[in-house]
């Protein structure tokens, strides 16, 4: 069974990588598929976001013979929809972080199911860990001190299977793609 997890992961977080990894419990394969919401503008184009989710899904072990994760970019102008009957995958996965989370994500799916009623969406909620966790956040608070942001983004943002070097590193590379002086 093929899942397509579909997001701007600008950038992907712990709680990103946490529904990912639970949808691999249920699906063969899942595609984490970059899109731009147009409503957003975006300090890292869709190939940046998708070579920094790479590294990390490799990090994690989430490429092996017994996890198949795929990252693939929704071209510009192309429905989520279109993406998912190109590539036979007919189930999309969302996370959900609270009511607010629950209500846009419905929104779209009724758009979607009412494109292609063979598209079924389905819902995993965050860990109640990471339940605050949000992209904007994670940005909005890169105007720390690279010091400061790092020791802190390590307690909030922590990602279970990689070492201190590389959570460090990672968390380098946000602050310095969304820090502004």
């Amino acid at each position: 069974m093929l899942g397509v997890y579909a997001g701007s992961f600008n950038p992907i977080h712990s709680g990103h990588l946490d529904i990912l990894k639970r949808s691999l419990d249920y699906f063969d394969i899942v595609t984490l598929l970059i899109a731009d919401n147009p409503s957003k503008q975006y300090s890292l184009s869709s190939a940046e976001r998708a070579k920094v989710a790479k590294q990390m899904i490799d990090k994690l072990g989430l490429r092996t013979q017994c996890f198949s994760v795929k990252v693939d970019i929704l071209p510009p102008n192309k429905l989520l929809k279109d993406w998912c009957l190109e590539h036979e995958s007919y189930t999309i996965i969302k996370g959900l972080r609270n009511g607010t989370d629950l209500d846009s994500e419905m929104t779209q799916e009724w758009y979607t199911k009412n494109l292609c009623s063979d598209l079924e969406t389905i819902y995993f909620t965050t860990d109640n860990n990471k339940r605050y966790l949000s992209s904007t956040g994670i940005k909005h608070l890169a105007c720390m001190k690279e010091n400061d942001f790092v020791a802190y983004m390590k307690k909030v943002n922590h990602i279970d299977g990689l070492t201190d070097s590389e959570m460090e590193e990672y968390l380098k590379w946000v602050h310095q793609s969304f820090h502004k002086e």
